[in-house]
């Protein structure tokens, strides 16, 4: 480190003297693999239970305004659901993750539309941790249930409606049980 007392100081000649560079990204630079521009892009798809999204609003609207406008419910996945009940779609043979493969997501109309372009995008569902409940079945069930139309979709087989996300995804088999962990660590400690 040196000190200079000198009227002009060079900023970026500065930076670039200060600078230090890990070597995850020394390796990177010196593969001289892409920083910025990655393919296929990776879409984030967002989860959340009924009436209980994220909406963003201005200071000078209303609650009522807000809550009476069609255009703050739409979101990712409820757009997903109104897709699968169209009818033709090819949607209603995919999961939600596999979405962003076929079709790309116009934040501003906030809808689905189909991809006119061969360039794919990759689905990712946000992590939900267990501890949030219904949350986190839903999610389960959305990684699992082909073309789900609504959220009462999502509950009801051969008629019969569960009563929670997390009681479809037990009938479904889609959650472990206590014992399938104990018979794994027995079988396990016996090898």
């Amino acid at each position: 480190m040196e000190v200079h007392k000198v009227s002009h100081v060079d900023e970026v000649q500065q930076f670039v003297d200060a600078r230090w560079i890990a070597a995850r990204e020394a390796c990177w630079r010196i593969f001289k693999f892409n920083f910025y521009q990655m393919y296929p892009s990776m879409e984030r798809l967002q989860i959340h239970l009924p009436n209980q999204h994220q909406v963003s609003f201005y200071d000078h609207q209303t609650i009522p305004e807000i809550l009476n406008d069609d255009y703050f419910s739409r979101t990712m996945l409820t757009k997903f659901f109104a897709l699968n009940r169209e009818e033709n779609q090819q949607s209603r043979y995919l999961l939600y993750r596999k979405i962003p493969e076929y079709y790309t997501w116009h934040n501003k109309e906030k809808e689905w539309c189909w991809c006119k372009t061969q360039r794919r995008s990759i689905g990712r569902i946000y992590n939900v941790s267990p501890s949030e409940g219904e949350k986190f079945y839903l999610r389960i069930l959305l990684s699992n249930v082909i073309g789900p139309t609504s959220w009462d979709d999502l509950l009801i087989v051969n008629g019969v409606k569960y009563s929670s996300f997390k009681q479809f995804a037990q009938y479904r088999r889609l959650l472990e049980s206590d014992s399938s962990i104990y018979a794994c660590l027995v079988e396990a400690s016996v090898l």
